[in-house]
């Protein structure tokens, strides 16, 4: 080949970027997004970052779920637009936890509310409300509806979903009738072509990749079409997992990317990795309840340091602290 040949495949593999454009895109890309608990979020260089995905997994209630739910409720209060993948839990029962967490977050003019005491707030101050489970549907519609007419000012949840309908819910999306990857994928690249770049998060991989055929090979090809979906349109991705059963030698040993059930190639592909573990440490709140500790291992990390973030963690309003708080 000669040299002018040489020199055109060359420009055509550069793409014929200039220094400026390079710099100018480096300036301009995207920050990170925040998972709204601050010592992991400073852990991560910022949260969960544009161009990757992020994996979190961890012990049953070690509060997987709700550090997804704090970030959704995080992005969308800061403006990042997230979109929550459901797999597991119907959208009420994320908008339940969500709920809890707003009523934390502004405490001050919001009575706090348990995400696991919603229905039973709404439904048990009027007897009407106590006959629902014998009414038809139109019944039950009629007499909800009349219910929230005279309850509208004074009830604590009702109050809740009004301000959260308003300032919050606006900003994100709950989606619980998806049934696989390739349809986030689809979704998301379609908002991303209209010039939206929100946040992803996917609760939980395994789910998300079932089908036939070997779980290793399907956790391994929703791994790539995730990656490549966070890359193609640089946006953060943050995946929930469960783990395989671990022997008791593993589990008194650090958390390794292998424990990620049907890992695949999930070490490879995760900018970071994510396992959650609870201690046999408690503390109680005289407001709040009961926080267990909670250890949040960092075994990748692109933007800082693999390490331990020590936290506590109160289920009842999806809550996070740090542990010498």
């Amino acid at each position: 080949m000669s040299s002018e040949g040489w020199g055109d495949a060359w420009a055509a593999i550069r793409e014929g970027d200039e220094p400026f454009e390079f710099e100018l895109e480096y300036v301009l890309q995207r920050p990170p997004v925040p998972l709204g608990v601050a010592p992991l979020d400073r852990a991560l260089g910022g949260g969960v970052h544009p161009g990757t995905f992020t994996i979190i997994g961890g012990d049953p209630g070690s509060g997987k779920t709700a550090l997804a739910c704090r970030a959704a409720y995080t992005q969308a209060v800061q403006g990042f637009f997230p979109v929550f993948y459901s797999f597991e839990m119907t959208k009420m029962q994320l908008v339940s936890r969500l709920l809890s967490v707003h009523t934390r977050a502004n405490k001050d003019r919001l009575a706090s509310v348990r995400w696991s005491k919603l229905r039973e707030s709404v439904m048990l101050p009027d007897d009407e409300l106590r006959r629902l489970a014998d009414a038809n549907d139109r019944a039950r519609v009629e007499t909800v509806m009349r219910y929230v007419s005279r309850h509208a000012d004074d009830d604590p949840v009702l109050a809740a979903w009004a301000d959260f309908k308003r300032d919050v819910y606006p900003h994100m999306a709950i989606r619980d009738d998806v049934t696989d990857v390739s349809q986030v994928v689809e979704e998301i690249g379609s908002l991303c072509e209209l010039g939206m770049h929100p946040s992803v998060i996917v609760d939980y991989l395994q789910l998300a990749a079932a089908g036939d055929g070997d779980e290793y090979q399907l956790v391994t090809n929703a791994s790539h079409d995730l990656q490549r979906l966070a890359k193609r349109w640089e946006i953060p991705v943050t995946l929930l997992s469960s783990l395989r059963n671990l022997t008791k030698a593993e589990r008194d040993d650090s958390p390794q990317l292998s424990q990620f059930r049907g890992s695949g190639h999930l070490g490879y592909d995760a900018g970071a990795a994510i396992v959650l573990r609870r201690g046999e440490g408690v503390i109680a709140d005289r407001e709040v309840g009961i926080f267990q500790e909670v250890t949040a291992h960092i075994i990748k990390n692109r933007f800082g340091e693999p390490g331990e973030v020590p936290l506590y963690f109160n289920g009842a309003y999806n809550m996070f602290a740090e542990r010498n708080e």
